[in-house]
């Protein structure tokens, strides 16, 4: 049996409002054959502390479950919305990873796509996050890249309405990317120099 898999998430699935049969957990439902537990972190943009990012990243191994299980690492967009200085951000991802591993998950980083007006700061989370999940050897699945490199090919990834939720062509490369990782990833392999 392959270990638990949780999605915790702050930009793909709850700030999407998608239809149920388009949303991305219904495309990784007919990637990947294996439940996955999906967990949307507290909502912090209502918060003006200087403390929330500290807060979402102190939350988030309580909400990961019991280890072995597989994390997949969706948690840019609040930190994207709030403006969190690109340094701080990848200290913080470097000293989650750090705690998660040691803790025995295994993991799966999401890079931000690259959601208009807040492109040039999704580009430097981006950096950030690939240059922690290299030295540790995370896997990551890269939407930056892979929207930047998809924005003319047929229907818009981003939403009008929203700038920071994707459309249904948006939700489905996302899923394909993250089932992609999945895939790789198998049950017994740790992520863990």
């Amino acid at each position: 049996p392959s270990s638990p898999l949780r999605l915790l998430d702050d930009f793909l699935v709850h700030l999407a409002f998608p239809e149920a049969s388009s949303s991305l957990p219904a495309f990784l439902a007919e990637r990947i054959n294996q439940e996955i537990h999906f967990v949307s972190l507290p909502d912090q943009r209502t918060l003006s502390s200087a403390w929330t990012p500290l807060l979402k990243f102190e939350q988030i191994p309580s909400l990961a479950g019991s280890p072995p299980a597989r994390l997949v690492l969706a948690i840019a967009g609040q930190d994207l919305e709030n403006g969190l200085p690109a340094e701080q951000f990848e200290r913080q991802v470097a000293a989650l990873s750090d705690r998660l591993l040691s803790d025995g998950f295994s993991l799966i980083w999401v890079t931000p796509p690259p959601f208009p007006e807040r492109v040039e700061k999704a580009r430097a989370y981006s950096i950030a996050l690939r240059r922690v999940a290299e030295s540790r050897r995370i896997l990551v699945a890269d939407l930056f890249t892979l929207f930047a490199g998809s924005e003319n090919e047929g229907a818009p990834l981003f939403s009008d309405l929203y700038p920071m939720a994707l459309t249904a062509r948006g939700r489905r490369l996302a899923a394909d990317a993250i089932a992609e990782r999945i895939e790789s990833l198998s049950p017994t392999a740790t992520s863990a120099p």
